[in-house]
Formats: C-alpha cells, structure tokens, sequence
C-alpha cells in the first residue's frame, strides 16, 4: 500500500507538472492569436494609411513588412508547430505544438486564407491610381477581407480558450480524483497498520529493548577495549617514530659513508694512473741510462784508442829524439819538435787516463742508477698492483656501503610506512573508541525510546 501511495502520488505530481505545462503553452498560444487579430488590424490600418496618405510611404512599407513578417511566421507556427515570436521587435521566442483540434485549426486556415486575399488586394491597391472606382473597390474589399480576418482570428482564440478552460477542469477533475484515491489508499493502510503491525510491532519492540541493553552493555565493554588500544597504538606510534628518526639519521650518515668511499676510490683511480705513468717514465729512464751505457763503453773504447795511439807517438818520439841526437847539430830542430810531440803523447795519454777513469766512474755511477731504477720499478709494480688492489677494495667498499644504504633507506620507507599505519591506527582507534562510546549513548537513547514508543503503543 506504502508503494501504491507513493505511486499515486508520484502520478500526481507528474500529471500537476503537466497541467501546468500545457497551462503555460495554452497562455502562449492564446496570447499569440489574439495577436492575429491585431496585426490584421495593423496591417489594414497601414494599407488604408498608405492609400490615403502620400507622405511618408516608406515609413508605413517598412511598418507593413514587420507587421507580414510577423503575422506569418506566428500564423505557421501555430499550423505546424515551432518557434512564435512573442514580441514585434522579434527578440523573444516561444515553442508551441501544432495545433491538432479540428476546429481551431479550420478558423486558423481561414484566417490564414483571408489574410492571403488581403495581401492581393494591398498590392493590387499599390498598383492603382488613387481615387477611380477601381481603387475605391480595392479600399472596400480590403476593408472586408481584414474583418474576416480579424473574426477568423476571434474564432480561433475564442477555441483555443476554451480548450485551456476544457483542459483545467479536466486536470482539477484529476487532482481531485487522485486526491480521494489517496485518501482511501491511507485509510486502507492505516486500518491494516492497526489490525496487522501494532501487535506484532509490541512483540519486536520487547525483543528491541532486550537487544538494546546487550548492545549498550556490548558497546560500553568496545569502548573500554578501544581505549586501551588507543592508548596503545599512540605509544607504538611514539616508538616507530624514534625507529624512524633513528633511521634516517642512519641512512643520512651511509651517504655521507658511500659519498667518501667514492672520493677515496676516484683518488685511489687517481694515484694508479699517476703511478702509472712513473713506472712508464721510469721505464724511459732506464732506456736512456742504458743509451748512456753503451755510449760510454763505446766512448771508453776510444780513450783506449788514444791511449795506445799516444803510446805509439811517445815511442815514436823517443825515437825521432835518438835519431836527432845521432843527426848532431844538424837534427836539433827535429829534437825539439820530438820533444814536444814526446810532451804532447805523454799529455794526452794523461787526459785519455783521467777521462777513462771519469768514464768508469760514469759507467759505475749509471749501474748503480740502472739497479735503482730496477728497484723502484719493481718498487712502483708493486705500488700499482697495490693501489688497484686498494682501489679494487674501496669500489666494493663503496658498493657494500652504497647498498647499505639502499637497504636502510628502504627500511626507513617501510619503517615510515608502518608509522603511517600506526598513526592511523591510533587515529581510528581514538576514533573506534569515541564511536565506541557515542554508540553505548545511542544504545541507551535507543532503549528509552523504545520505551517510550512502547508505552504510546500499549499504554503502559
């Protein structure tokens, strides 16, 4: 019955929502066509005026057009439905069906006809000479033409009122008849509420005030336990929040940890490729220290061979100085020229000497330097495996750390995770527990009203 009522009511308004609707069209159409009338009128008045007056024609023409302009396009509208200006200006629009009732539809053709005739006759007048039988004819039946017209349009909106009158009384009938449907329909419900619900509606208002006592009893004891999970959470709320300080204090420090294990590993690269290029230069050093070598062998050969050719001019001298001794007078000079070659071998043996002796000191001095600079390659090999092997060890250094903190970084994403979770939690369990509580409120509420509703329904 509740859903028939509600039906029923629905239709009402619907029907109302209507009503007023084809109300609102009807004021439209009605308005329109007595508008008809006047603009039949007009429209004569402006012939007539036109006819008789000769100044000022154009102002009247273009008065005439809006007029025909008008009367047409509202004359259409109401035959076939669609757009009616509502004012001359043609500035506002309404929507209206097309007429269907035969009756209005036959005044409406016939002043459409007779407005048709009096166009012809307008423009038959406007090509007459003024004042002949035939123009005064033309004035006549214009005249006529425009009276039926105008009672034309009279018809049409005296029919189109009367259908708006016929459709009012009909939605009042509506609404009345639908109005006692009502009636009737709450009458019926009510005398089955009270025959069919009240008794059985006392038996479940017991049974809900017994549910009601469990459930404040039940809603008391959820407040109690979500206090103390309140209170629970906030303090592991409190601790997560230090794990997750802890952490990110943690994490910052491994980057700072990663950033200087790849500063002390790009150095470490560094210092290889420096002492790389020691080993390369000391390499090239004892390639010229073994040049210096052979050359000096090479040079000590030559002393050697100036030494044995002084040798040779010494003894050559000696014997150039015996034979100009045994010359007599005669081999002095040659003597002295001996002498003085004899002074220049002994000389020159003495420079080859004191040179061959530099050049094995020389040759000494660079073996000592070609062994040291066997020893400091062999020094900076080791220098260069160890620095690898170091800078080797720092990248994984750095990788171990660098992974570190990755892993740190993302227990400290989870650990914030968590606290969120956790906040939450304490958040909907202060939550819980203030529900908690306005729910043993609404119990008790719940239970005096049932009460209440039970004493209205029985009397006691």
């Amino acid at each position: 019955m509740t859903g028939a009522l509600a039906l029923l009511i629905a239709a009402m308004v619907f029907a109302n929502f209507q009503l007023n609707r084809a109300r609102a069209e009807d004021g439209v159409v009605i308005n329109v066509t007595g508008r008809q009338r006047m603009l039949a009128q007009k429209f004569v008045k402006e012939v007539l005026a036109e006819g008789l007056i000769a100044e000022g024609k154009d102002g009247i023409n273009t008065a005439r057009g809006v007029t025909i302009q008008v009367f047409e396009a509202t004359m259409s509208a109401l035959l076939s439905g669609g757009k009616v200006p509502t004012s001359l200006a043609q500035t506002d629009f309404a929507n209206v069906s097309a007429t269907t009732d035969p009756e209005a539809r036959q005044h409406l053709t016939a002043a459409r006809d007779s407005w048709v005739q009096v166009r012809k006759s307008a423009e038959a007048l406007q090509a007459s000479a003024c004042g002949n039988s035939e123009y005064n004819g033309l004035l006549a039946q214009i005249l006529a033409q425009g009276n039926a017209t105008v009672k034309a349009a009279d018809q049409a909106t005296t029919r189109f009122q009367a259908i708006s009158d016929a459709r009012t009384v009909f939605g009042s009938r509506l609404q009345y008849a639908m109005l006692a449907a009502a009636l009737l329909i709450f009458a019926a419900a009510r005398f089955y509420t009270n025959r069919a619900i009240v008794k059985p509606m006392t038996v479940s208002i017991d049974e809900l005030r017994t549910a009601a006592d469990g459930v404040s009893q039940a809603a008391q004891q959820i407040a109690q336990s979500s206090q103390s999970l309140a209170e629970g959470a906030s303090s592991q709320a409190s601790g997560f929040e230090e794990t997750n300080a802890s952490l990110e204090s943690m994490s910052a420090l491994l980057r700072h940890n990663t950033d200087s294990s790849e500063a002390a590993a790009k150095l470490m690269n560094e210092t290889a490729v420096l002492v790389e290029s020691v080993a390369a230069s000391a390499d090239k050093m004892q390639n010229a220290m073994n040049t210096i070598t052979q050359a000096s062998e090479h040079t000590s050969k030559i002393i050697k061979t100036i030494d044995e050719i002084a040798f040779q001019t010494n003894l050559l001298a000696l014997n150039a100085a015996v034979e100009a001794a045994r010359a007599g007078e005669a081999g002095k000079g040659f003597s002295v020229v001996a002498e003085e070659v004899r002074n220049l071998s002994i000389r020159s043996a003495e420079a080859a000497k004191n040179t061959g002796e530099l050049i094995s000191a020389t040759l000494e001095s660079v073996g000592t330097g070609v062994k040291v600079l066997g020893d400091m390659r062999s020094i900076l090999a080791q220098t260069t495996e160890a620095s690898g092997h170091a800078a080797r060890v720092v990248s994984e250094i750095s990788d171990s750390i660098a992974q570190q903190a990755e892993g740190v970084e993302q227990v400290s994403k989870a650990m914030q995770v968590i606290n969120n979770v956790t906040q939450q939690t304490a958040a909907h369990s202060e939550e819980s527990a203030a529900a908690s509580e306005e729910l043993a409120g609404q119990a008790a509420s719940a239970d005096e009203s049932v009460h209440t509703l039970q004493r209205l329904i029985t009397g006691h």
